[in-house]
């Protein structure tokens, strides 16, 4: 059968034909019989055919040819797969004639080389075929080496993966590895180094201990399954128990050792695989002994830009562990380092920056680092266009800034602006890295004035609108901050901030509202803000939140402090106050808020409040001493009365008196409290005590459900209570008596108190807490546990 003369028969194909080779048989003028056809064959369809020919020769030629066809380009793959040659292949590979047999599945190999297999292959019959061939231990060499090549063809697609190793693709390859055929080894390699980017293959092939089998690999002389090996040990490093697997096997070393060698195209890989194996703990900490560190600060200063991008990942992972950092200064890589901040490589960028900002969380490394212009670098590195570059450099200025004469100077070296103005950024990981960093930057005074005054506040409020959570988390932090200065909680005043902060104490995420609690804390000093919070409902959702037990410390915390500058509102959810919490004026009360507050049940405004149609329910009491002449006269009246009970201590002999001068002021307070309220009353008839009367026909004359507390002429328990707590703290008497109010069912109230200077008193009575009888037996101190004391608590 001879070749058209016109062919050569180790040329390559016309690559411009799209076509076979033509293919050109003669006649034997002898015999007269056929050698072949003496029509040129053109189109791949008609050679096809000839697939089926019972004639060896005539079925090899149109293999060679097709061969030849398929190895022009994937295009004429394709042609051939959707005329269906898979199905004639598929036949021949089983033929009983070796050539046969071995062309097919040389045919089979090309032909299905493609980035994305085609339909036709996808098929778990055609899979079952190669994995039968790889059973066969009397198999010929060539047809195992095509057939784990097809396979791998197969391995390109993503799902098929995962068949091939449900298939047993996985244990049929791995005994291959120690077969003496390098081809075989080659393909093999290769068509693992596809599998293992699933994960279930790389669990697979520790537990058919494959990973052994590949380190042993690492002494081939064949640079092309070196390289294979080298890819395969990379991905199975990427699970953890296999990096455990490869430090067992003394894997790291033996990679290490590869760079000792000549093979300088594979270094890049090389590193590479070492970077993936340092994430294994125990391999990072012994990384020096076993000469990887030297190399890889040797790779540092290599002019190799992707050699040099490996070497400094792996340093980055080297960096992670604080053990390494002393052999990473001694190795000369301090200087390295801050010089590739301004490579033009973005990649080198980010890796060196991951490496500094760990080297920069230790005081020593902090300040040679700095002294090699480290910091400006990464300052400058803000303005780059890469985010991963800017997120990166944001976390090491962050680890430079946790030193505080370092953070002093963030100014000066103007790194707070640039930072601030990331917070413009449109990806999240940039918003998320340049909050932490300004919040560490505000912990100097000076550098958190400078960020107020350029719109910090305003800009971290934005960003509360974000949807994602980890943002929100790190901006109401930030906004914490900004809190501890005057300036910042006006401009969150100004601006109604409050509002978008409150709104995420409703977050189902505990760091948000954890921090959103913290913020709050830090706000609350500002009593402007704390009104509007309470009455944006910040009290009922964080009461929500002391439900939880992750959150509830940090919002027990935020409503402290805010009930702590809201007098009216804690008095209403708590039903006391401390002798610390002063009543000043414009307190109004307007009873307890009961056990069940929701969401909707916000405290109201005085305002709110007067705009109420006059109703049933309880009147709101309102402390107003400058439009409350009664309440005026009161204070007034005792402050007379205080210098008389004074002059006349100084007008006698000290040693004759026998009742303090606190206790007399305080039965002077009592008494004026009884006479405004109605006078005395005598238990057997406190029943027959009109007040509601009184007070619905006050309601009715002043047209409003608010009374001013110097307005009510009968009064019981609560309102007694209320008017002793206002007077002793207008005639400022906390210094020399600790005076709280405690409210109760049935319209109890009470008041304690506590002596703290005694000097004055001669018959000092030292019996700890005492109640203050305001109704029966005005002035009388009642210790606290007796029966008369809690009689006067609660209803016998």
């Amino acid at each position: 059968m001879a070749i058209s003369s016109n062919q050569n028969a180790s040329a390559p194909a016309d690559k411009n034909s799209k076509q076979p080779q033509p293919f050109v048989l003669e006649v034997d003028e002898e015999t007269m019989k056929f050698k072949a056809v003496n029509i040129p064959i053109c189109d791949a369809e008609t050679l096809i055919s000839l697939l089926d020919s019972n004639d060896t020769a005539v079925c090899s030629m149109a293999l060679e040819y097709l061969t030849k066809f398929a190895e022009i380009s994937p295009q004429e793959r394709l042609t051939l797969l959707d005329y269906n040659i898979l199905d004639h292949l598929c036949t021949l590979v089983n033929s009983t004639d070796p050539n046969i047999k071995k062309n097919a599945f040389t045919c089979l190999s090309i032909t299905t080389e493609l980035d994305e297999p085609h339909e036709k292959m996808r098929d778990h019959q055609f899979l079952e075929l190669l994995l039968n061939v790889l059973k066969k231990k009397d198999e010929q060499v060539e047809i195992i080496e095509e057939a784990a090549y097809t396979i791998a063809n197969l391995a390109r697609d993503f799902s098929w993966k995962a068949e091939i190793r449900k298939s047993g693709g996985i244990k049929l390859l791995v005994p291959l590895l120690e077969v003496q055929d390098p081809d075989i080894k080659k393909n093999v390699t290769y068509a693992i180094s596809l599998l293992l980017e699933d994960i279930g293959c790389r669990t697979e092939i520790r537990l058919v201990g494959g990973i052994p089998l590949l380190i042993e690999l690492l002494n081939t002389e064949y640079p092309e399954i070196l390289e294979n090996v080298i890819t395969c040990i990379t991905k199975c490093a990427e699970d953890f128990s296999n990096r455990i697997e490869i430090r067992k096997h003394n894997g790291v070393k033996k990679i290490i050792d590869l760079l000792f060698k000549e093979s300088v195209e594979l270094y890049p890989l090389t590193i590479e695989c070492i970077a993936i194996c340092l994430e294994d703990n125990e391999t990072n900490y012994n990384i020096s002994n076993m000469g990887g560190l030297t190399i890889i600060v040797k790779f540092l200063s290599s002019e190799d830009v992707v050699l040099k991008r490996f070497a400094s990942l792996a340093l980055s992972k080297i960096a992670r562990i604080e053990h390494n950092h002393s052999f990473i200064r001694d190795e000369g890589a301090i200087p390295i380092l801050a010089n590739d901040l301004s490579n033009p490589d973005n990649d080198i960028v980010i890796t060196t920056a991951m490496a500094i900002a760990k080297l920069a969380k230790q005081e020593l490394f902090q300040t040679e680092l700095y002294k090699a212009g480290a910091v400006e670098k990464l300052i400058k590195q803000l303005e780059n266009e890469n985010n991963e570059v800017v997120c990166q450099c944001l976390i090491a200025l962050a680890s430079f800034s946790e030193n505080i004469k370092l953070r002093a100077n963030m100014k000066q070296l103007k790194a707070t602006i640039p930072t601030l103005n990331l917070l413009l950024s449109q990806d999240n990981q940039v918003l998320i890295n340049a909050c932490n960093c300004l919040d560490i930057f505000a912990r100097d005074s000076n550098n958190r004035e400078e960020l107020i005054a350029n719109g910090m506040v305003e800009r971290l409020v934005d960003i509360l609108s974000n949807e994602d959570p980890s943002v929100q988390s790190v901006a109401v932090l930030a906004l914490s901050r900004c809190m501890q200065d005057s300036m910042g909680r006006q401009i969150l005043n100004k601006i109604q901030g409050i509002k978008k902060i409150i709104e995420l104490l409703g977050s189902t995420d505990n760091d948000v509202c954890r921090n959103t609690s913290w913020t709050l804390s830090s706000a609350a000093v500002h009593k402007s803000i704390v009104l509007e919070a309470c009455h944006m409902g910040v009290i009922e959702a964080l009461l929500k939140l002391t439900q939880s037990i992750s959150i509830s410390s940090f919002a027990d915390d935020a409503l402290g402090k805010i009930l702590k500058h809201h007098l009216p509102a804690k008095y209403w959810l708590n039903n006391s106050l401390s002798h610390e919490d002063i009543i000043s004026n414009g307190f109004y009360d307007l009873g307890y808020a009961g056990s069940r507050i929701g969401l909707n049940d916000v405290f109201p405004t005085l305002k709110e409040l007067s705009e109420i149609t006059i109703d049933k329910k309880r009147e709101i009491l309102l402390i107003d001493i400058e439009n409350d002449s009664n309440l005026r006269d009161m204070v007034e009246t005792l402050q007379i009365k205080f210098k008389e009970i004074m002059n006349k201590e100084y007008n006698r002999d000290k040693d004759s008196f026998s009742v303090s001068v606190i206790e007399e002021k305080i039965r002077a307070v009592a008494n004026a409290v009884c006479d405004a309220m109605g006078g005395q009353i005598n238990p057997e008839k406190l029943g027959d005590f009109a007040y509601k009367f009184s007070i619905t026909e006050k309601k009715m004359n002043l047209n409003s459900n608010i009374i001013p507390i110097g307005e009510i002429s009968a009064g019981i328990f609560y309102h007694r209570a209320l008017l002793f707590k206002v007077l002793m703290d207008f005639l400022n008497m906390t210094p020399m008596i600790r005076c709280t109010l405690h409210r109760s069912g049935y319209n109890r109230a009470w008041n304690t108190l506590e002596l703290i200077d005694d000097e004055l008193t001669e018959n000092h009575r030292d019996e700890g807490e005492m109640i203050v009888d305001l109704m029966f037996n005005p002035g009388e101190l009642l210790k606290v546990g007796t029966v008369e004391a809690t009689n006067y608590q609660k209803p016998t």
